[in-house]
C-alpha cells in the first residue's frame, strides 16, 4: 500500500515495454526502496517483470540490509541485488541511472528550490526510466553473458563532479577537468 499512490502512472509507462530477457544465472533479487524515491517507484515495476523471485525491503526499516549494500557508506534507494539459485550475489545496481544524476547536478546548479526540484525530476520521469532500464539491461546482459560488468570508472567520474561541484563552491570559480 506504501507504494499505490504512484503506481498507476508507473504502470501505464511501462505498459507498452516489452518484458526483459529471463536470466538464467540469476534467479532472485533483493531489493531495497522507499515510497518517497521516484527512483524506487521507477524500478519496481520493471523488477515484477524479470522471471525472478523478488524481494522488497524498505531500506530505513531494515537497517542491516541497508548497511551490507551500502555504496561507498552510503545507503542508496534503489539498491537491486541480483543473486544466483544458492543466493550469491551476482550483481548490484544502485540507483538513480547516471541520466538523472547529471539531470539532478544540473538543476542544482540552477539554483532550483528543493520543490522546483522535485518538480523538474517529474516532469522528466520517463526520460529516467528509459536510461533505467538501458543501465539494467547491460547490467543483466553482463549476468546472462557470464561476463564481467565493471560500473568503476562511471562511479570514479561522478565523484570527480561531486568534487569539481564541492571545489567550485567553496573556490567560487569555474573548475574544470584539467584542474582535477
Amino acid at each position: 500500500p506504501r507504494l499505490w499512490r504512484n503506481r498507476d502512472r508507473v504502470e501505464a509507462f511501462y505498459a507498452g515495454l516489452p518484458p526483459l530477457p529471463p536470466l538464467p544465472r540469476a534467479q532472485r533479487a533483493l531489493a531495497l526502496v522507499e515510497d518517497w524515491c521516484p527512483d524506487s517507484v521507477q524500478a519496481i515495476p520493471v523488477l515484477a517483470r524479470l522471471p525472478l523471485e523478488v524481494r522488497f525491503f524498505f531500506r530505513d526499516e531494515n537497517p542491516d540490509l541497508a548497511e551490507a549494500y551500502a555504496k561507498e557508506g552510503k545507503r542508496i534507494v534503489p539498491t537491486v541485488v541480483f543473486l544466483d539459485g544458492a543466493y550469491g550475489e551476482l550483481a548490484r545496481w544502485h540507483g538513480p541511472p547516471e541520466a538523472a544524476r547529471a539531470f539532478l547536478r544540473e538543476k542544482k546548479a540552477e539554483g532550483l528550490s528543493p520543490k522546483a526540484l522535485l518538480l523538474a525530476y517529474h516532469r522528466a520521469f520517463s526520460r529516467f526510466a528509459e536510461a533505467m532500464l538501458a543501465e539494467w539491461r547491460a547490467l543483466l546482459g553482463a549476468i546472462r553473458d557470464n561476463k564481467p560488468h565493471n560500473e568503476a570508472k562511471r562511479a570514479a567520474l561522478a565523484n570527480l563532479v561531486a568534487d569539481m561541484g564541492r571545489a567550485a563552491v567553496h573556490s567560487g570559480t569555474i573548475v574544470t577537468w584539467e584542474e582535477m
